[in-house]
């Protein structure tokens, strides 16, 4: 699926795991650089002649593919995001700064996308910066893109980091902070490699040893002590030799209980919470209906409502007017993007192991009904694998046999609120066995609709598996669309490939 660049890094012990690769570590010219906590901007420079009065007919700048525009909050001063905003209002900190720098910045490529690192103030974010809202580049892409309906969904090509220090100066931002370039090993030799004083300093007050293992781990802790650039302590540090990029992070950074202190912070115990939301999409829907404006004009109106105090806001316990009216503000948006002509999108989740014809069937009839489909196909852990015999490659291939467009994604969660916040979804398709769960799952956003289709208890994936398990073919035909009957051969030796491995294993 489009703009699901894979730039997710390995932490050092997954791959530096033997004495081997440690010897073969500390060889390494290394580039160190401090790794940072912050929101993800995709921002694109589009294929349109550079307009130098404007710079939105020049960039597409979104945050998980929404795309933000400068009017959203138009009417708030930069001295009061800074200092309450935990939102999407510090956006227009962003805008601003795009706005300022527009008639620089007709050098930068067309059709270029850059990763932006956004230092924000996030109850979701583990660290707490000191000096917030610096903006980094930490890499660029050529990409193509469509932008339809406040959506853009992008391709870019690769990850790029070798123009980094050309494209931040034009566009006036930052680039990671390096902290080392050179080897690191043996230690006595740091002070010809070390680009950073203050990690200089902390370095030098540890005690290394010629025992390689023991140098990884006390490096790795010196490495932790770095106070970041910009206040604080950091999350870590990316790591890059030759091809290879690795991480270190502090052993709170993705901890659970950490992040969710801070969450509470600004959040009122959870019956009270879901109410408050629930009163934000009721007004939000209310100030939504009957729209005929357009899309951005509507986004300007919403902004002056909201934020010149002409709505009655509900009441948080935790949280000032300010952070309770852009959480107001995110609801419309969001309501307000999935009631545009072309944004009724049904999301449709599954093992399909292999599809059957109930899949089949409730795809076709969502095509139907609505502007399009989205197919999660759920991948899960390794020992669940037996059960699940067949790739992704192989199981999109089968669907798009049928329907050559169809979008598909994996997902390594069949929860649907945790798809829903990567893409606008409306509805949610499944058979008879799956409405009760998702109904449940979505008692907290009635925005979202749940269509059964009703199921066929004589077809089911495990009358599916076990007629290739047998090299049934008619009874395989019975349970699946004709689409497929051409991969019959295919999956027969796939599962029973899967079968022989699976029982040379357990007698291992």
């Amino acid at each position: 699926m489009k703009g699901m660049l894979d730039i997710s890094i390995d932490n050092i012990e997954k791959i530096i795991n033997t004495s081997d690769k440690e010897i073969q570590f500390l060889q390494q010219s290394l580039v160190i650089e401090e790794k940072l906590d912050g929101t993800k901007l995709n921002v694109i420079r589009n294929n349109n002649d550079f307009d130098f009065d404007d710079f939105i007919n020049n960039f597409i700048i979104s945050y998980k593919k929404t795309i933000l525009y400068p009017e959203e909050h138009d009417y708030l001063e930069h001295s009061k995001i800074k200092r309450e905003s935990i939102g999407n209002a510090q956006y227009k900190l962003v805008m601003d700064h795009f706005k300022k720098i527009n008639p620089h910045l007709n050098k930068l490529p067309k059709n270029t996308e850059f990763f932006i690192e956004f230092l924000m103030n996030k109850p979701t974010l583990t660290r707490d910066y000191k000096d917030k809202h610096h903006m980094v580049l930490l890499g660029y892409s050529d990409t193509t893109y469509t932008e339809k309906n406040g959506i853009v969904e992008s391709e870019p090509l690769s990850f790029e980091i070798d123009r980094n220090q050309e494209f931040a100066d034009l566009l006036d931002i930052d680039t990671p902070n390096i902290i080392l370039s050179g080897k690191i090993f043996p230690y006595y030799r740091l002070e010809q490699s070390i680009l950073d004083k203050k990690f200089y300093d902390i370095v030098r007050q540890h005690t290394f040893t010629n025992d390689k293992h023991q140098f990884i781990t006390e490096f790795k802790k010196c490495l932790l002590e770095l106070e970041s650039k910009y206040g604080g302590k950091s999350e870590g540090v990316v790591i890059r030799y030759n091809d290879t990029i690795l991480k270190v992070v502090q052993s709170d950074q993705y901890d659970k209980e950490t992040r969710f202190k801070k969450k509470l912070i600004h959040q009122m115990d959870p019956d009270d919470e879901n109410k408050y939301f629930l009163e934000l999409k009721q007004i939000g829907k209310e100030l939504i209906k009957d729209n005929k404006l357009d899309y951005r004009k509507k986004l300007k109106e919403l902004a002056n409502t909201i934020y010149n105090g002409k709505v009655t806001l509900p009441l948080h316990t935790k949280k000032t007017i300010l952070q309770v009216s852009e959480d107001l503000f995110h609801v419309c948006k969001y309501l307000l993007i999935k009631s545009l002509p072309g944004n009724n999108v049904a999301l449709f989740i599954g093992r399909l192991q292999p599809p059957t014809k109930l899949h089949f069937e409730i795809i076709r009839q969502g095509l139907n009904d609505f502007d399009d489909v989205v197919v999660a196909i759920v991948k899960g852990t390794k020992s669940e694998r037996i059960l699940n015999p067949f790739d992704f490659e192989l199981q999109s291939e089968m669907l798009h046999e049928e329907f050559p467009d169809l979008k598909i994604i994996q997902s390594n969660t069949g929860n649907i609120i945790s798809i829903m916040n990567k893409m606008n979804i409306n509805v949610v398709l499944c058979g008879s066995d799956r409405v009760e769960s998702y109904r449940n799952q979505l008692k907290n956003n009635p925005e979202i609709a749940v269509i059964e289709t009703k199921r066929d208890e004589d077809v089911s994936g495990t009358n599916l598996r076990n007629a290739l398990k047998t090299k049934n073919k008619s009874e395989f035909k019975r349970n699946t669309d004709p689409s497929s009957y051409k991969f019959f051969d295919i999956l027969v030796k796939e599962i029973n490939e899967k079968v022989k491995s699976f029982d040379k294993f357990l007698k291992l």
